[in-house]
């Protein structure tokens, strides 16, 4: 598990993306499949021609770190190269900020929503409802998938309470979806999580850490997130990475 530091822009997204677009999905489908041109897209000011960039990939076989090759990749006034079909293969999940967007504040309908409900039960969802209440400090007793005739989202029940993704808070909304991705993730995954930070609490931000580094060790999954916040760099359970801006 990796933290990337550094002052706002600096280019800690952009490590981010550009580790996104590194990988072609597994041939069983799994995995997300990113392309340059979706974070960097040619504008007015920007056509990005010219761009390039070096990724050394390698990978340990029972212990020990192989070295794949050096792989660079650039911007000409056409296209990215090399071909994405030349990438490596693995699973990757990508969680950008995008996801800490409360549902109610991208919904658009201002009539009554009405959704049919599907309560969810397995052992990892079992353990997801577990680990959420331990990061947000709340009792949920159940995981619930609830479906419109063009959507699908989340919801949940506490003693007393049930509600959906339409009335979560950001910061609760946020946990789960990455708590969900952890949990759903394939053995040896990359999940890259940008602002991880972003809309908790102190407390809940190290509690959430604490799960991912947990499951991290479990499944050998790769996290490599963004913080802001100074306090990270007192844990001694992540690896610290610093980024500056040089002339």
């Amino acid at each position: 598990v990796t933290a990337i530091l550094g002052p706002n822009g600096n280019g800690k997204s952009t490590i981010l993306h550009i580790l996104a677009c590194a990988f072609s999905p597994l041939d069983n489908g799994k995995g997300e499949n990113y392309k340059f041109s979706e974070f960097f897209l040619p504008n007015t000011d920007a056509t990005w021609n010219g761009s390039n960039l070096s990724i050394n990939y390698s990978y340990k076989d029972s212990g020990v770190v192989q070295n794949v090759k050096d792989r660079e990749y650039k911007k000409t006034e056409v296209r990215w190269t090399p071909r994405y079909a030349q990438r490596f293969k693995r699973e990757v999940y990508y969680i950008g900020i995008e996801k800490c967007v409360p549902m109610i504040e991208s919904e658009r309908k201002q009539s009554k929503i009405n959704y049919d409900t599907h309560n969810l039960q397995s052992n990892e969802i079992n353990t997801l409802l577990t680990k959420a209440s331990y990061v947000l400090n709340k009792t949920y007793t159940r995981f619930n998938n609830h479906k419109t005739s063009s959507k699908e989202f989340i919801g949940v029940e506490i003693p007393g309470l049930k509600y959906s993704a339409l009335s979560m808070s950001a910061g609760e909304q946020k946990v789960f979806h990455i708590l969900k991705t952890i949990y759903e993730a394939g053995k040896y995954s990359l999940i890259l999580v940008d602002e991880l930070d972003l809309l908790l609490h102190d407390l809940a931000l190290q509690k959430l850490i604490e799960v991912i580094v947990e499951r991290a060790a479990a499944k050998k999954l790769q996290v490599i997130f963004t913080t802001h916040r100074e306090s990270i760099v007192e844990r001694d359970d992540i690896n610290i990475r610093h980024i500056y801006n040089s002339n």
